[in-house]
């Protein structure tokens, strides 16, 4: 049971039990990962505001020894530091619409722990930082896309 880092942006969020959630994220060496963040929900808790959606963070987990009935267990988190935050998407109707649009085609497109895409998160990342920044977003999504489909191998010719 090793500790391993990454650096990552969480693209979803579920309530889990009364004081837990599960935290997807889409991380720079493992693709797209689901972790359990222990009372992330109670009143004090050391993850307050860190595992907000759309964050850029540093992550510490480990995974437990698999159990032969279960494909991909939950990640256990230890530890987050914030990177980078995007208080102008969560303040924007429409910004918060294209992040949230973004998050949903990797969680949709991508399985879970494949490392093999490490360039996407460098596009996430850019996407983000130019919804967060920009004045008019209309190009910014059709971009992103291009760009992603381009990396899958579905480039127009």
């Amino acid at each position: 049971m090793a500790f391993k880092r990454t650096e990552a942006v969480v693209i979803k969020a579920l309530d889990f039990r009364e004081t837990d959630k599960i935290i997807t994220f889409f991380s720079r060496d493992y693709g797209k990962m689901q972790g359990i963040a222990r009372g992330i929900r109670k009143i004090q808790t050391k993850y307050s505001g860190k595992l907000d959606l759309f964050t850029r963070v540093h992550v510490i987990f480990f995974q437990k020894m698999e159990q032969p009935h279960e494909a991909h267990p939950l990640l256990r988190i230890t530890q987050v530091d914030v990177v980078e935050v995007f208080p102008q998407v969560k303040t924007d109707f429409h910004k918060l619409i294209g992040a949230s649009y973004i998050a949903e085609f990797l969680h949709k497109t991508f399985e879970d722990y494949d490392a093999s895409h490490s360039s996407v998160y460098d596009l996430v990342c850019e996407s983000l930082r130019a919804l967060a920044h920009a004045d008019q977003i209309r190009p910014i999504l059709p971009a992103f896309e291009m760009k992603l489909l381009a990396h899958l191998g579905y480039a127009p010719v």
